[in-house]
């Protein structure tokens, strides 16, 4: 890593990414170790953000001469099977696939005089693992309304089991079950995001392989955030990151106590 440049204005982090010198580099046909003979125009890649900033990765791919070939080759090894879009953000769409159709419907619904959505939309949001206990005989009986919504939901909850297959293969076969699912929904917000998801699965099932997420990163931008609005803003950039590390930097405030002599 030569250089990160950080935008704070731009909500941005470019990270230049180089080679040590005298490395050499697999030949992507024979697969034979030669010299660098030049590289390719730079190119940029989108990498997991960084708290709140969007984050770049910028590179020139070396090139080799393979003498059997005659040509030159491009290679960047296993770089396809590296990339894993991340599993919180895939999530998100559909989530907020879900709150459109909800939004959708109950427009239609109120128009016919009916309030059955009325004040639920945090409540299609919740997994089914996390429903609260004093929500779910709403929840059970809104599903047993044939809703749009409802279906949006299952949908969803769907979905999210391809996180838990180990195979490769069977992960593959539950999305294609999935997408027809989906497709057939005649829910337009989430025919829309499964077929973003189809186009994109290649590197939606690497995460079976990589198991990475930045969850974490997420939610120590969540935390950030919070801090900046408890105080409704820091004029001092050095004050916001003391109180940064004061709330995220795990530190003992419990007092000490004196041991018994």
């Amino acid at each position: 890593m030569r250089e990160v440049k950080l935008d704070v204005k731009g909500e941005k982090i470019d990270v230049q990414v180089v080679h040590d010198e005298g490395v050499r580099w697999p030949c992507p046909e024979c697969g034979e170790l030669l010299t660098v003979y030049d590289h390719a125009p730079e190119r940029v890649w989108r990498h997991l953000d960084t708290c709140q900033f969007k984050t770049y990765l910028h590179a020139r791919i070396p090139r080799v001469n393979c003498p059997d070939l005659a040509l030159i080759r491009e290679h960047v090894p296993g770089a396809e099977d590296k990339l894993v879009f991340d599993r919180y953000h895939l999530m998100r769409h559909l989530v907020q696939a879900v709150d459109n159709v909800h939004k959708q419907e109950h427009r239609e619904l109120k128009r016919e005089g009916l309030g059955v959505l009325a004040v639920t939309k945090y409540l299609w949001l919740y997994s089914q693992e996390n429903l609260p206990p004093e929500k779910r005989s709403l929840f059970y009986w809104l599903k047993k309304k044939r809703l749009k919504t409802a279906r949006a939901w299952a949908i969803k909850e769907s979905f999210r089991e391809l996180w838990d297959y180990q195979s490769l293969g069977w992960a593959a076969k539950h999305f294609k079950s999935w997408y027809a699912w989906a497709i057939r929904s005649r829910l337009n917000p989430i025919k829309q995001v499964a077929r973003m998801f189809r186009k994109y699965l290649r590197n939606i099932l690497t995460y079976l392989k990589h198991r990475i997420t930045n969850a974490v990163s997420e939610g120590i931008n969540s935390t950030i955030q919070t801090i900046k609005k408890m105080a409704c803003g820091f004029r001092n950039r050095e004050h916001f990151k003391i109180a940064i590390y004061f709330h995220c930097g795990g530190l003992d405030l419990y007092p000490g106590t004196h041991e018994n002599i």
